[in-house]
C-alpha cells in the first residue's frame, strides 16, 4: 500500500485557482452560472465544503458573485480585485518588543 500523497496546498485553493484560470482565459465567460457546490463536488468526488471554500475564495477575489438560493456567476473583469482578500488585507509590522502584529487596512 502506498503512503498518502501530500499536497503542498489545500485542495480548495487548487480548485479556486483552476476555476480562476478558466475564467481568465475566457472558458467561463462573464455571466456564466457555475455548477452548484453539490454538482461540482460529485463530479470531482470531493467534499461540498471544499467546493464552497473555493467559491468563497473566488468571491473574495471578485471572480464570481454568490447569490443565495440562485448560484454563483462569473463577474466582469472591472469588478475583480488583484489579489485574494487575505493577501490584500494583511500587513505585518513589528511592535517595539519584536512581536509581529497583523494589521487590516
Amino acid at each position: 500500500m502506498r503512503p498518502p500523497v501530500r499536497r503542498r496546498r489545500a485542495l480548495w485553493r487548487e480548485l479556486a485557482d483552476a476555476l480562476a484560470w478558466q475564467i481568465d482565459i475566457g472558458r467561463l465567460p462573464v455571466g456564466e452560472r457555475l455548477p452548484s457546490t453539490r454538482t461540482l463536488a460529485s463530479e470531482f468526488s470531493i467534499s461540498r465544503n471544499t467546493v464552497a471554500l473555493a467559491y468563497d475564495e473566488l468571491a473574495s477575489r471578485g471572480y464570481i458573485r454568490l447569490r443565495v438560493g440562485d448560484g454563483a456567476y462569473v463577474c466582469r473583469v472591472e469588478e475583480r480585485t488583484t489579489a485574494p482578500l487575505v493577501e490584500r488585507a494583511r500587513r505585518t509590522c513589528f511592535a517595539p518588543d519584536s512581536t509581529a502584529l497583523v494589521l487590516i487596512r
